[in-house]
């Protein structure tokens, strides 16, 4: 975590809530996912994160979950909030014997809470990183049912979208380079 916010920009606090939907929150997604690329990059050469979850595999099921949010006809609010969490979902991936939906949801809720890029230069409201985190914790259909937290009724076609991304992201060439990592 110390790394990651070292990278953050220096900006001027805003002190103004940033809104899933806005061209604020378009410009929060941008900058996030430069900075979580690098931080998945650092660690995947550094060998702490698996080789087959670092920003190939964010950038995937980013790519395939607007697909989806798209073709589901998503409101852009959950598209932007989906996204953010798509860019997080597999930050902790450091031991393949343990359940990486907890640790990564953690980090996650570590990022958004400690992070200068979501509190001075862009604000996100408490509500939007609890969603944010809650679909990390249980964007894995596998790991969902060890994790013994719920998302909101109007979140869940979110989340689903998030869990089909990962496994379209799992069954492709990521896939193939995780199989052998093993």
């Amino acid at each position: 975590m110390e790394q990651f916010s070292k990278r953050m920009m220096d900006s001027e606090s805003t002190n103004i809530l940033t809104h899933p939907g806005t061209k604020e929150f378009k410009q929060l997604l941008k900058d996030a996912q430069k900075l979580i690329t690098a931080y998945l990059d650092r660690q995947v050469k550094s060998g702490v994160q698996e080789p087959g979850h670092g920003s190939d595999h964010m950038e995937m099921t980013l790519y395939f979950f607007n697909r989806i949010a798209n073709g589901l006809k998503l409101s852009e609010e959950k598209k932007d909030v989906g996204s953010l969490a798509a860019m997080l979902h597999d930050i902790w991936r450091e031991n393949i014997e343990f359940s990486h939906t907890k640790k990564s949801a953690e980090l996650a809720n570590k990022i958004l809470d400690e992070s200068p890029l979501f509190n001075d230069t862009f604000h996100l409201s408490d509500e939007i990183k609890e969603i944010v985190t809650t679909m990390v914790s249980l964007h894995s259909i596998q790991s969902n049912r060890t994790v013994n937290v719920s998302i909101p009724e109007e979140w869940s076609t979110t989340l689903l979208a998030l869990q089909v991304a990962d496994l379209i992201s799992q069954a492709g060439v990521i896939g193939y380079l995780r199989r052998y990592s093993y």
